[in-house]
């Protein structure tokens, strides 16, 4: 009898193991699936997260402020393998390379969604290392880049399929800054004050009669009863009144009064300017619209580090370069322009006079002097100097 039971204890063990590997076959290869499906959602989401943010990353350096650090320095916007290599350094997961970037400029006055870039004119590509496009701020111009890579599964029989992300921003050149040492130091507008003159006061006698009763008593002695007599004296009393008299004469505007200048300094870089405020025209000011004129200006520099070199790149008014010489030039620099020939501010506008440095690595930029001239036309057509601000303006 126990012998049989042992049987059959055997028998049911062998029937479990081979249920449990039968069990075992059946689910493996679908857990197999889940993990592997797991792994190449997550690569796809991976690459698609990195794809975006290469995309963007490239955008947003192509629509800085400023120069970049090439030789010549050129605008960001014009710095087509600057916003490539922005792009790669954060898209490497997905392994993106030049060929996966395309770039353009978009200036179409339009609120629809900005196409490709690989189908905008030639004059609007930037395929080179540098671009030469012509940016007009009128049209609120746009860099486009767009970024395409191919992904595949690993383990799934799936075909390949393309993975695309584009990023549009506007493209920024002026920045006002609050930076050290001197900041902004715009000048408050002059108006016009009254100025009183004549005659302030004027004296006039009245005279008033006031009856004042003294009374005398006189004793008599004669031979008879003593006499008392009353004698009224009337005294006059002056009254002085004062009648003030004002005339108003207005004060003439002082030439230039509408125009206000300060400076900035990029604290530890290469960056120095003026910003400069034509106020003819606003609303509020006494003066008419009128156009104004740099006639000149003049920056005296040295390094703060004596052993290393600062030099000036070139001059900039907001995308016109005045002077641009490869190896930068020697302090002092004065630009004259001639009259009418300098930077131009209509009435009713600001703009800002840029210094671009080439700065070595350990030192900084000290301005000693700079100074702008300004000019305008006067009555009879001829260019006048500004009186105020004191002319040249020279920053402290």
């Amino acid at each position: 009898m126990i012998h049989e039971l042992r049987r059959l204890n055997k028998c049911e063990n062998r029937r479990r193991r081979g249920q449990g590997m039968l069990e075992f076959a059946l689910a493996l290869p679908v857990f197999l699936m889940l993990v592997l499906g797991v792994i190449e959602f997550g690569r796809l989401l991976a690459v698609v997260s990195s794809v975006t943010t290469a995309a963007r990353e490239g955008a947003r350096y192509g629509s800085a402020a400023g120069l970049n650090d090439g030789s010549p320095m050129v605008p960001y916007y014009n710095d087509c393998q600057g916003m490539r290599d922005a792009a790669k350094r954060v898209g490497f997961f997905a392994g993106i390379q030049d060929a996966n970037i395309h770039i353009g400029y978009y200036d179409a006055d339009s609120g629809s969604v900005v196409p490709d870039p690989a189908g905008y004119l030639a004059g609007n590509q930037c395929t080179g290392s540098t671009s030469s496009y012509d940016y007009k701020p009128s049209k609120g111009p746009r860099v486009v880049l767009r970024v395409s890579v191919q992904f595949k599964f690993l383990f799934l029989s799936l075909p390949a399929f393309p993975i695309s992300s584009q990023s549009a921003r506007t493209i920024v050149t002026q920045v006002e800054m609050d930076v050290t040492p001197s900041g902004k130091t715009a000048a408050p507008p002059k108006t016009a004050t009254p100025t009183p003159s004549g005659t302030w006061f004027t004296l006039t006698p009245t005279s008033t009669a006031s009856e004042t009763p003294i009374p005398t008593e006189t004793p008599t002695i004669t031979g008879t009863l003593p006499t008392a007599t009353a004698t009224a004296s009337e005294t006059p009393t002056p009254t002085v009144t004062y009648t003030p008299t004002m005339t108003i004469t207005p004060t003439p505007l002082p030439p230039c009064g509408f125009v206000h200048v300060g400076s900035w300094i990029a604290s530890g870089t290469n960056q120095y300017g003026f910003f400069i405020y034509n106020d003819s025209g606003v609303s509020g000011n006494p003066y008419p619209g009128e156009d104004i004129w740099v006639r000149s200006i003049s920056i005296d520099w040295e390094s703060k580090n004596s052993t290393k070199s600062v030099t000036l790149n070139n001059i900039k008014f907001g995308v016109t370069f005045y002077t641009a010489k490869t190896g930068g030039d020697p302090p002092p620099v004065n630009v004259g322009f001639g009259n009418g020939a300098g930077p131009h501010l209509n009435s009713s506008s600001n703009g800002q006079l840029d210094f671009f440095f080439n700065v070595d690595l350990g030192t900084s930029v000290v301005i000693k002097t700079a100074a702008v001239i300004i000019e305008h036309k006067d009555a009879s057509g001829q260019y006048v100097d500004c009186d105020y601000p004191p002319n040249p303006f020279s920053p402290k």
